[in-house]
């Protein structure tokens, strides 16, 4: 009995073949080669371009819906977060945590090789700083007693000559 609807009916219909059949040859019959072509479809490059193009429309839209979805659920998450009153333990054991990771960033840049370079050349630029202060200082106090041994060595000269020669200068560089 044949169950092709569309067609007419071949199952009644049997050929004998008489010649050999050669070894490339596939035999089937006629009722499977209706079966074949009613269930064959037939789509040219246009048709198939189509349903890649309708198939990643479909690819993004559900994808679309998904981030939607995810943004939604962690928006509630976040007001869920700032709804619940957090008691006392909490806001302490949240603080501790806090510390502890400030502390290790902390620890964990001190210990950097480039942060302890970056440091000795601070404390050396210091040092320098400092040094190059200490020997502005140096020549500053060397020409103030520069000035002191030439006021007294000129001191000493005015006493050689005497006093009332001394007077005298005086008098006439207030003169003057």
């Amino acid at each position: 009995m044949c169950n092709a609807k569309r067609m007419r009916c071949c199952c009644s219909r049997r050929r004998i073949v008489k010649a050999p059949v050669p070894p490339s040859a596939v035999v089937i019959s006629a009722h499977e080669l209706l079966r074949i072509r009613n269930e064959s479809v037939i789509k040219t490059e246009a048709d198939l371009a189509d349903e890649r193009e309708q198939a990643m429309k479909a690819k993004e839209e559900r994808e679309r819906k998904a981030r939607d979805r995810i943004a939604r659920m962690k928006e509630l998450e976040k007001r869920a977060a700032q709804l619940a009153k957090k008691s006392d333990d909490e806001i302490a054991a949240e603080a501790r945590k806090q510390a502890l990771r400030e502390n290790a960033d902390k620890q964990r840049d001190e210990n950097s090789d480039v942060v302890k370079l970056l440091s000795s050349m601070a404390q050396r630029a210091a040092a320098y700083s400092i040094r190059d202060q200490q020997l502005e200082e140096k020549h500053r106090l060397a020409e103030v007693e520069k000035q002191i041994e030439r006021r007294q060595d000129l001191l000493v000269e005015v006493s050689a000559i005497g006093w009332p020669l001394h007077v005298q200068l005086v008098d006439e560089c207030r003169n003057d």
